[in-house]
């Protein structure tokens, strides 16, 4: 029960920081650290010890931990820079190598708490003249909140929804 209710503690304070806040200017300039590889040098500060323990981690060609959305629809990584409140999706190849560009028509993650449910709309950083793109991104501090409790990835696409569920991850 105590977990349940900091569970509501949180999305309370997504929900009211969110009401302040809302996905910010995307057009900044690219950080110039960026990895390759399946190295983690992403830019925020945690220790990776005992809350990663339970799922794997690799990482994705530009950092992000990777993910596999369900039906075995494709991946992405997903990666937060704490110092900028900002969280950013990379659509994957096969072998999450590379990214792999998609016509998405909206991307965004939900949370939610009992009936309340909040959209963070992610904004494509790269896409081209027919709108594929593979690197979204929100300016948000509530929805970096929100990955701290659990969120889900929602892609849509002119094939379906792609959806992911991300666990909670401490920073």
């Amino acid at each position: 029960m105590k977990n349940l209710n900091q569970v509501g503690l949180w999305l309370a304070l997504v929900f009211a920081v969110s009401g302040l806040t809302g996905c910010g200017d995307t057009t900044k300039p690219k950080d110039a650290k960026q990895t390759s590889g399946g190295s983690h040098d992403h830019d925020h500060d945690h220790d990776h010890g005992d809350e990663h323990d339970d799922h794997a981690h690799a990482m994705g060609p530009k950092g992000g931990h990777v993910i596999k959305f369900d039906d075995n629809k494709g991946w992405a990584a997903w990666d937060h820079k704490d110092n900028e409140d900002k969280v950013i999706v990379y659509l994957l190849s096969d072998d999450h190598k590379e990214l792999k560009g998609r016509k998405v028509t909206k991307a965004y993650f939900v949370a939610t708490s009992g009936d309340q449910r909040k959209e963070f709309a992610l904004t494509a950083t790269d896409a081209d003249a027919e709108g594929v793109a593979s690197t979204f991104e929100c300016v948000d501090k509530a929805l970096l909140a929100a990955t701290q409790i659990g969120t889900e990835l929602i892609v849509e696409t002119a094939e379906g929804q792609l959806h992911v569920k991300i666990e909670a991850h401490h920073h």
